[in-house]
């Protein structure tokens, strides 16, 4: 594990650069757009071929969705992944919300098939930087025996154990930070919801 593994979630995805559309079709020039911040990021949909009066739900239920991810898939605030993450210490198994296993289970897939180059189980080493913050960190970084300390409890995505909404820890060091992938599977949802309301073109 090195410090740059805190900035994955930086280099993930262009947020807006999401495109479905059918490689035989050319979209017309004409669209619609909005542009609104979350996850943290300005996002910026345009919709091609509908009109205002269709876009206008679309938006507004996008936007809804969006900050539902946001929220449930947090780190560190009280949404689905915030409670894992509280939870994690317990020695006992729990019960997750059903809204955050399959982008649990489908990071824990990633982080084998990297080889654990790709390791979100390591939000503890995250916040000891100070980016489980709504403020950039602005004092020294932490030392580097406790840096090691943690490092040395080797957090991995190997350490629990998903068994339908049962969730049990194996390592007390293990908390979830899903950053490196969240945008991604909002994006994935949104487009999906798109394409179910007939939308064919949207960036």
């Amino acid at each position: 594990m090195t410090n740059r593994k805190p900035y994955l979630h930086l280099l993930i995805l262009l947020f807006s650069l999401l495109l479905i559309s059918s490689c035989q079709r050319t979209p017309s020039t004409d669209s619609i757009k909005e542009t609104y911040i979350t996850f943290g990021t300005l996002v910026e949909i345009e919709l091609y071929a509908v009109t205002k009066e269709q876009a206008e739900p679309l938006f507004e239920q996008i936007r809804k969705d969006l900050d539902y991810f946001n929220f449930s898939l947090h780190a560190w605030k009280a949404g689905s992944l915030g409670r894992i993450n509280q939870m994690m210490s317990a020695a006992s198994e729990f019960s997750a919300n059903p809204s955050v296993i399959p982008l649990l289970t489908q990071a824990k897939t990633l982080s084998l098939q990297s080889n654990e180059l790709f390791n979100p189980a390591i939000g503890k080493l995250i916040d000891l930087w100070g980016f489980h913050s709504d403020q950039l960190p602005t004092g020294p970084p932490p030392d580097a025996a406790t840096i090691q300390q943690l490092v040395a409890q080797k957090p991995s995505m190997r350490d629990f154990e998903i068994k339908g909404v049962r969730v049990r820890n194996h390592n007390a060091a293990v908390r979830f930070d899903l950053g490196a992938i969240a945008k991604g599977y909002a994006v994935e949802k949104i487009a999906t919801y798109l394409r179910q309301q007939g939308v064919q073109h949207a960036l």
